[in-house]
Parts: C-alpha cells; sequence; structure tokens
C-alpha cells in the first residue's frame, strides 16, 4: 500500500534574485522529501528575475506581482493559492538560500518526532559565489523580553557537541517548516504574517505570536542548508526596528508592555533622535502610526506569562557571536559608524 505523505509547499518570494533563485531551485529539486509543490512570486523585480524564473520553472507554479507586495504578503499570497491542510506543511524560502537535499525530508522528521509546531535545520553562512563555510548563521530564533531576536549560534564555528537538535523559542525565516495546522490557528485575516511588516522581523513576529498560542518550535540539526543573508542598513534598518516594537506592542504581557517595553521603546527613540535625526522622526512617525493598529491586535495568549518569562530568561544565555547585551549593541552601533 502506497503511503501519501503531507505536502510540503514551499514559496519563494524573489525581488531582484537573479543571481540566486536558480541555484535555489535547482536545490529544492533535489529534495529527497517526495511530496512537494514549489510556488515563486516576483515581486515586480526591476532585473532579469521574472524572466529567468519563467525560462527554468519545469513542474514549479510562478506568480507574477504588478507591484512590491513585501516579503510576508508576498507569502500570503502563496499561501492563499496553495492552500495548506492542517496536516501539510508551508516553507517560506528565501532565494539565497541553498538547500542541502535531506533538507525537507529530515526536518518533517524531526517535527513529528518531537511533537513540535514549527522549526528550522541549521544554516551556515554563504558568501555571494555560493562557496560554503562551516560558520554557523543560525540554529534557531531566541527572542529576548525587549522584542530583540538573536540568531543562535550565529558567527560560531560548527560544533555537533554544542548544536545538537534541540526545542528552542523560533525560527528565522530563511528557511522555516511551518504546520499547516499552526497556520490555520495564529493567521490573521490577510495571512500568517502581519500586513504592516513589509519586510523584517516578520518571522520574529510569528514566533511571538505562535508561542503565545502554546505552540511548539524544533531545531533540527540533521537537516543542513547555506544562507547568504544580509545587513539591514538605513532606512531599511529603521523599518526592521520599526516592526520589531510593532510585535512588542502586539504581543508583550500587558504588565510588562506598560513598565518596560514602553520604556525601552521611549529610550530607543531618543537614541535614534540623537545620533541619526532623520530616521528617528521617521522611527516615532511609524510607531505613532502604527500603535493603535498595534494595540488592536492584541490577543488573549494561551500561556502564562511565566511560561515566556522562563523563555526570556533562556534565551538570554544562548550562543551567539551576535552582539546581544545593551553594551555589545551600542559598540557595534559606533563600530559601524567608523
Amino acid at each position: 500500500m502506497k503511503i501519501i505523505r503531507p505536502i510540503v509547499f514551499i514559496g519563494i518570494v524573489t525581488f531582484n534574485s537573479e543571481r540566486h533563485v536558480a541555484k535555489c531551485l535547482s536545490m529544492i529539486r533535489k529534495q529527497t522529501y517526495p511530496n512537494i509543490q514549489t510556488i515563486v512570486l516576483d515581486n515586480n523585480s526591476s532585473d532579469f528575475s521574472s524572466r529567468l524564473i519563467r525560462k527554468y520553472i519545469r513542474k514549479e507554479k510562478f506568480i507574477q506581482s504588478k507591484v512590491n507586495i513585501g516579503y510576508g504578503m508576498g507569502h500570503n499570497a502563496i499561501i492563499r493559492a496553495c492552500h495548506p491542510r492542517q496536516k501539510d506543511y508551508y516553507m517560506p524560502l528565501n532565494p539565497d538560500v541553498v538547500l542541502n537535499p535531506s533538507y525537507v525530508s529530515n526536518l518533517v522528521t524531526e517535527l513529528k518526532n518531537n511533537n513540535a509546531d514549527w522549526g528550522i535545520g541549521k544554516l551556515y553562512c554563504m558568501d555571494s559565489y555560493h562557496h560554503s563555510k562551516k560558520t554557523i548563521y543560525s540554529t534557531g530564533h531566541a527572542l529576548l523580553s525587549n522584542g530583540y531576536a538573536i540568531n543562535i549560534g550565529n558567527g560560531m564555528l560548527d560544533d555537533d557537541k554544542q548544536f545538537i537538535s534541540k526545542e528552542v523559542f523560533g525560527a528565522p525565516g530563511a528557511a522555516p517548516l511551518y504546520t499547516g495546522k499552526l497556520i490555520h490557528s495564529i493567521a490573521y485575516k490577510e495571512g500568517l504574517f502581519d500586513k504592516q511588516m513589509f519586510m523584517y522581523y516578520e518571522d520574529v513576529d510569528v514566533d511571538w505570536r505562535a508561542r503565545l498560542n502554546g505552540f511548539r518550535c524544533w531545531y533540527a540539526s540533521t537537516a543542513t542548508g547555506y544562507h547568504l543573508g544580509s545587513t539591514a542598513q538605513g532606512r531599511i534598518n529603521t523599518q526592521a526596528l520599526a516592526n520589531r516594537y510593532l510585535s512588542v506592542i502586539k504581543n508583550a504581557h500587558a504588565y510588562d508592555l506598560f513598565v518596560y517595553n514602553s520604556i525601552v521603546i521611549f529610550c530607543h527613540c531618543v537614541f535614534k533622535l540623537c545620533t541619526e535625526p532623520t530616521e528617528g522622526i521617521w522611527l516615532i512617525q511609524q510607531l505613532v502610526k502604527t500603535n493603535l493598529y498595534a494595540l488592536k491586535r492584541r490577543t488573549s495568549p494561551k500561556v502564562p506569562r511565566s511560561y515566556m518569562a522562563g523563555w526570556f530568561l533562556l534565551n538570554k544565555h544562548q550562543l551567539t557571536l551576535q552582539p546581544k547585551t545593551i553594551l555589545q549593541r551600542l559598540m557595534y552601533y559606533f563600530n559601524q559608524q567608523h
């Protein structure tokens, strides 16, 4: 009797991604998991991404957007197009990610074996010429109570003894895998990702909402891939910061929001005004603009405050070379200015 496995839908949102998308698609085709459907949405690229995809695709589906609707809304459109069932999976895959052939199969297996609802594999850093390194990009998300997300293992050399499979707070948006059950449970009317988050931190927002609803995230060390990644600069960095605090306002426990997070947000706005006045003004405008919207999106959590506090405490001690404390982040910021 033939066993029909759940479908893994892989969605790729491209924007000027002609240098990477062909390699990304070729490695999806080499996946050992037997039931994969791939959908590519191009966000009105100005390069040859769209033409290249049309020439390169075989069984994959292609959606051409007439405007750039952003990363999150792009994936929302793909999810609506593929209609994953509760038992199916959806993977929003960055076009600058190269997956090893067993990535999907091993990640599905580890999620099932550990009763997890979403997860991530071990992602290594990769340079622009697709030369892989053994430096870790991420083995999962760790979230601090101020909304700052840490990529566990970031910048560290791989060590099988340290980076073994385990439960983590969340999964970075480069190559996560979500169950249909999770998507149906926490999605907004517009979809899984918040419509106000054009790009950056939409994955962290999903982490937070999923945890508040009692779902579990798993890091699978047996699933490996490579991620080029990028560092947000200028206005994009400020947009990421605005999205971080939008997520905080939506998801932080009421007590924490008013006695701690509100002070952190105020201080960060003042710091931004003093160091980058134009960006500081824009950040404040964005927060004022979306504050009421964020408050309306607050929901009653299914887990107690102590559950989230326990995660925030644990996350402080996760291994990473990413600047983590306020002092480390200030030093990193001022080093970047010189």
